[in-house]
């Protein structure tokens, strides 16, 4: 079972009754995991978990600091967990497509942290990584914007990059670090079965947030 104490979790734990109304957007169809559970506005201090996704997250404007390596090494430490909560049938079978972040290409602030992070799962022999949804327009981070895109809004701004579709996949892990509503997930999901009629499409995430009563407006870096 994950947990928010002590060492980061390393194994995964599926979303079910107990915790699915904690992200809105999914439903009880959708197949996600998440590993930790990062506790909302506890600082780094609070738990393994919190830690690694708070220097998952540092910013773009961070990279020339010292403090750049805790980010490299997150990185690191979330891809090898990845590959330690997976069997080698799925690492072997499954394309692993990270959600994109919330700033396009070519922006000062993009940050490709989780398509590194997919790339560097099982290095002695590298899994189907690809970066099959391109984000077209940058979009405010989720902590700094009370006006939050739902799952619609989102896929207007996706497309499939045609240079990756083939060959075409077996069955499709979406990777991101947080689940907070899942709104992105679902986005994402539907950009794929779109273009992938009939494959199956989970979910697997580092961690997710966990909700308290009160938590309306969570800071979660970005």
């Amino acid at each position: 079972m994950a947990t928010s104490e002590g060492n980061f979790p390393l194994q995964a734990t599926s979303i079910d009754e107990l915790t699915l109304s904690d992200h809105y957007y999914l439903d009880e169809d959708d197949s996600c995991m998440f590993i930790g559970e990062y506790t909302s506005s506890a600082g780094y201090q609070h738990s393994a978990t919190n830690q690694l996704i708070i220097n998952l997250k540092k910013g773009m404007d961070r990279r020339n600091q010292p403090e750049w390596r805790y980010k490299e090494a997150a990185i690191l430490q979330a891809a090898q967990t990845i590959e330690g909560v997976l069997n080698e049938s799925a690492l072997n079978e499954f394309t692993f497509v990270p959600i994109p972040p919330s700033k396009v290409r070519g922006d000062p602030d993009h940050d490709d942290r989780m398509l590194r992070m997919v790339q560097a799962i099982r290095p002695s022999k590298p899994v189907d990584a690809r970066e099959l949804i391109i984000q077209t327009e940058s979009t405010d981070a989720i902590h700094t914007s009370r006006n939050r895109l739902a799952p619609d809004e989102i896929e207007a701004l996706y497309r499939i990059d045609e240079g990756q579709v083939l060959p075409a996949p077996a069955a499709i892990i979406l990777v991101d670090d947080m689940l907070t509503t899942g709104a992105h997930f679902k986005a994402a999901q539907s950009v794929l079965r779109k273009q992938f009629p009939g494959v199956p499409v989970y979910g697997l995430f580092v961690a997710r947030r966990a909700l308290s009563q009160n938590d309306d407006f969570e800071p979660i870096p970005d």
